[in-house]
């Protein structure tokens, strides 16, 4: 009888384990490794236990070696893993917890464990946990200033914490959404994207950000430096993928599911049509407020519009943005300068409750050298706008153009130059090429276009001709020192190296 009852049980057992390893691998068919699970994962942060290594594991190593390298028992079974798993829907995907749960009832300890459950001052309910919970109290290592963030009240010891209650949740956010500024749900448009939805796609994106299509084209990918894919291959083309769904809405008739809502709140004056000022308009707008965009200029979009160059964003990409914008209920008025002729106190007169001022950098920064005054000594910005906006006449055919500085502008304004005919542009900056604040992608781009540089180059004069205009530059060699407040090494002159 008892040989009999072990028979079936060693069968049950069998059956049991080949159920596990097929939900397992079909599990492991939908994770892509982006690693979302890992970062809001209580015990991930703790170091305990991590979801994704546990799926790896499973499916490229023997079952019991795969139990040895991960404590299933420190799992929580919270379920935050699957919520925000984004190949996790409507029941279908990577299900954690029916996989933990499987795994569990391999071991003799479950039945006592799966029985007694903790419930925190929270309202959540746990398995048990002995080797993190003793009586709701909790002695960890603060590992990473975790506990710092952790909303719960903290007494440090030296390196260790002590708390009471449950293990914190965090509200963590996946490396990529976390490096994206408008924080766009980059795994979820992806997903959308693999699913060929793409107008759901780009409408996620304009949950949180009301321009795909230009970040599509000058975005400088911040996202991809912290894709987690880069560790295993290498990171995925997230902004080629958002440029991708941009222009097929593009040649495609819009159907959005972003639909204007009824506008029955105050209204919000928001001063300057830049990617700051139509953004917040656009989520007033969203929200039920009554924005109107109060512009300066005769044109809309701000430095979107005069700063970068057309060959980057062409003007037709970034009306359309805007025309979607105003289709919320945006209403944007040109040529109107808050100063003598219109104030703020006009304004509240006229019933706006609220004021957002976004009008950005207006001034240009001097190079603070003896000749900056001379006839074609530009600023960066202002030679950009000339060229976008006002759509000024340059005489650079045939001509040597020296661009002072290491960023993003520097690169856009050598690049432009050379289209309007410069028989040699370089670029000079104070510092190396390691320190250049410019994106390494504008970098490389300059050089294919045969931009030279100068690095360790700091300009001290421009000289002049008779009728003023300025015909050669004298600059000086710089080396490197101690670190700045920004960071960088700071550049000093060396003494005697001036050059022409």
């Amino acid at each position: 009888m008892t040989e009999s009852k072990d028979v079936e049980h060693a069968k049950e057992r069998s059956e049991i384990y080949a159920e596990v390893i097929d939900k397992v691998i079909s599990n492991a068919n939908y994770c892509y490794d982006c690693n979302r699970c890992v970062n809001v994962c209580p015990t991930s942060l703790l170091g305990t236990f991590f979801p994704r290594k546990l799926i790896t594991d499973l499916t490229f190593l023997p079952l019991e070696e795969a139990l040895e390298k991960n404590n299933i028992w420190n799992c929580l079974t919270c379920g935050q893993c699957m919520e925000y798993c984004p190949m996790f829907k409507d029941n279908v995907g990577v299900d954690f917890i029916e996989i933990i749960k499987k795994l569990r009832t391999l071991t003799t300890e479950s039945e006592t464990l799966q029985c007694e459950k903790l419930e925190c001052h929270h309202g959540r309910e746990y398995s048990n946990l002995p080797q993190l919970m003793a009586n709701d109290n909790v002695v960890i290592d603060n590992k990473l200033g975790f506990l710092d963030y952790s909303n719960l009240k903290v007494s440090s010891k030296g390196e260790t914490a002590y708390f009471m209650g449950c293990l914190p949740f965090m509200n963590s956010v996946p490396p990529c959404t976390n490096a994206c500024p408008a924080g766009v749900d980059v795994q979820g448009y992806i997903s959308l994207i693999a699913e060929r939805k793409f107008q759901e796609a780009i409408d996620l994106i304009r949950e949180s950000n009301p321009f795909p299509m230009v970040c599509a084209r000058v975005c400088t990918e911040p996202c991809a430096l912290e894709c987690n894919r880069k560790d295993i291959d290498e990171a995925l083309g997230i902004r080629s993928l958002k440029r991708f769904i941009a222009d097929w809405e593009l040649n495609n008739e819009s159907q959005s599911n972003i639909k204007p809502v009824k506008q029955d709140k105050e209204k919000v004056a928001v001063i300057g049509s830049g990617p700051g000022g139509l953004s917040a308009a656009y989520f007033l707008a969203r929200r039920g407020y009554k924005p109107t965009v109060f512009e300066a200029e005769i044109y809309k979009g701000g430095t979107l519009r005069s700063g970068i160059p057309r060959y980057r964003l062409p003007a037709y990409i970034l009306d359309y943005e805007i025309e979607f914008i105003e289709k919320m209920g945006v209403n944007i008025e040109l040529n109107k300068a808050i100063g003598p002729k219109l104030s703020f106190k006009d304004l509240e007169k006229q019933g706006y409750k609220a004021f957002f001022i976004s009008i950005g950098q207006q001034m240009c920064l001097g190079l603070t050298m003896e000749g900056e005054n001379l006839d074609n000594v530009l600023c960066g910005l202002n030679f950009l706008k000339d060229k976008n906006v006002t759509k000024k006449q340059f005489d650079f055919e045939g001509k040597i153009i020296g661009i002072v500085g290491g960023g993003n502008v520097a690169m856009d304004s050598a690049r432009t130059a050379l289209r309007l005919g410069a028989e040699k542009v370089v670029v000079i900056y104070r510092r190396s090429e390691k320190e250049m604040p410019a994106s390494e992608e504008e970098i490389e781009m300059a050089k294919e276009e045969k931009v030279e540089f100068q690095f360790l180059t700091n300009p001290t004069r421009a000289i002049g001709d008779e009728n003023g205009v300025i015909k050669e530059l004298e600059c000086i060699r710089m080396e490197l020192g101690e670190p700045d407040k920004s960071g960088r090494r700071r550049p000093i002159p060396i003494e005697g190296s001036e050059f022409i």
